[in-house]
Order: structure tokens, then C-alpha cells, then sequence
């Protein structure tokens, strides 16, 4: 007897797949992410160079594998990484000289769609920001693909 409970073929049983485009017991194509055009977050490109300068700029980044999921949801949802990035240094800016315990941590800043706030731009006079581990934007900018993946294997 098959593992399904009876010895006799589907039609002697009445029991009748009632479509054969809905896969995966009864669920829809579409609530698996299968056949529908669109990109899902795992066949999305990441950009790692532009994840990398945000990763490296962000004053509170934490938990690398979190926020890289964050990263590639926002890329997905259609946010503009430079302008994540570039709000990611506002942010530090304005959280300069805070209590560490108020910052956001990267993943749920991104997860909040916080680079969606409005922040103050940079002051004219004032020296541009640096990253914690002392990366300025003119480096980040400079540094080659493998350097930033070397950078964030080793934080």
C-alpha cells in the first residue's frame, strides 16, 4: 500500500488534484515567490560596495547578518543606497555625543525605514564625519570591493 493510504489509483478513489498550477499542499504560487516575475530578496543583487560604506559609516552597526537582510529588503523595496548611506552619516552626525544606549543598532534602523527622516545637513566649517573605526568617506570611496568585504568579514 502507498504511503498515501490507499492501494487504488485517483480516479477509482474520486480523489483529484484540483489544480496543478497551485503547488506546495493547496498554497499558491505566489505565496511562494515562484513563477510570479518579481524578484525576491534572495535573487536580488546586492550591492556589497554600497552595504559595505553603509556598514562602515552607520555609528551602531550590530549584528552584520541581520542588517545585511534589512539592507536587501529596503534595496528590494526600491530605497536608493546612496541615500541610505548619506542618511546613515547624517544620523551619526546627529547622534554625535549621545549615550551609546540611544542609538539605533543598524538592523532596526534600517528595518524602520529611518533613512526616510529628515536630518540636518552638514555644518559648513565643521570637519566631515568619521567612522568609528576611522574610515572617512573619501576612504570608503577609495577602497576596492574586496577591501570592504575583508573590512566587514573582520569588522
Amino acid at each position: 500500500m502507498p504511503d498515501g493510504g490507499t492501494s487504488a489509483p485517483p480516479a477509482k478513489t474520486g480523489i483529484y488534484a484540483g489544480r496543478t498550477d497551485v503547488p506546495h499542499a493547496g498554497t499558491s504560487n505566489t505565496e511562494h515567490g515562484e513563477n510570479t516575475g518579481k524578484k525576491t530578496s534572495s535573487s536580488t543583487a546586492v550591492d556589497l560596495e554600497a552595504f559595505g560604506a553603509f556598514w562602515l559609516v552607520y555609528p551602531k552597526s550590530r549584528d552584520r547578518e541581520k542588517t545585511l537582510t534589512e539592507w536587501r529588503t529596503a534595496i528590494t523595496n526600491g530605497a536608493d543606497p546612496q541615500q541610505i548611506t548619506a542618511a546613515a552619516q547624517a544620523y551619526a552626525r546627529e547622534k554625535a555625543g549621545e549615550e551609546w544606549r540611544f542609538i539605533k543598532h543598524s538592523a532596526n534602523w534600517l528595518r524602520e525605514r529611518r533613512y526616510e527622516d529628515d536630518y540636518a545637513p552638514q555644518p559648513n566649517g565643521k570637519p566631515a564625519l568619521r567612522a568609528v573605526n576611522g574610515a572617512s568617506q573619501n576612504d570608503i570611496d577609495s577602497m576596492s570591493e574586496e577591501e570592504i568585504e575583508r573590512a566587514l568579514r573582520f569588522g
